[in-house]
């Protein structure tokens, strides 16, 4: 059985870099908002974009399964939220249709990359987690009470 190679940093993965280009343009977008949604929606449109790369990479880094499936998980969250903020801003009148139609389009391929990183993390059926080798093994997991004052 042949194994995919880990990647040795989170800069390696193509969903981090296209998260990254995606947050930039969403940056630059929430620059050319008037002054007074500058810091108010354009703080919230920089904070979704720019967690969906966080969540990736933090992911990477934490070295086991579940904590990376479940950063993203959180980075799928933040990309909702960004999509949410996007819509509101084109309901506004702050962004262009064309502009709204091609950040949407990118959101949604984020989202598809981001969906194939999840389901590669899930756990395989062919794969035992650590309980079920223990239980195959015949080892009690949990001792009673009384066994417990026995020990002591």
């Amino acid at each position: 059985m042949t194994s995919i190679p880990r990647q040795r940093s989170h800069r390696e993965i193509a969903v981090w870099q296209e998260a990254v280009a995606l947050a930039d343009k969403v940056d630059r977008l929430a620059g050319t908002l008037p002054v007074s949604e500058r810091f108010g929606r354009g703080g919230r449109l920089r904070s979704a974009a720019g967690a969906v790369p966080v969540g990736i990479a933090t992911g990477h880094g934490c070295g086991h399964r579940v904590g990376n499936l479940r950063h993203v998980a959180a980075a799928l969250e933040s990309l909702t939220r960004l999509q949410l903020e996007l819509i509101s801003a084109a309901g506004s009148g702050y962004l262009t249709s064309e502009d709204a139609c091609r950040l949407d389009r990118e959101c949604g391929h984020v989202r598809r990359r981001l969906g194939c990183l999840a389901a590669s993390l899930q756990p395989r059926p062919d794969t035992p987690w650590p309980l079920d080798r223990l239980e195959r093994s015949g080892q009690n997991l949990v001792a009673s009470s009384a066994e417990v004052r026995q020990r002591v």
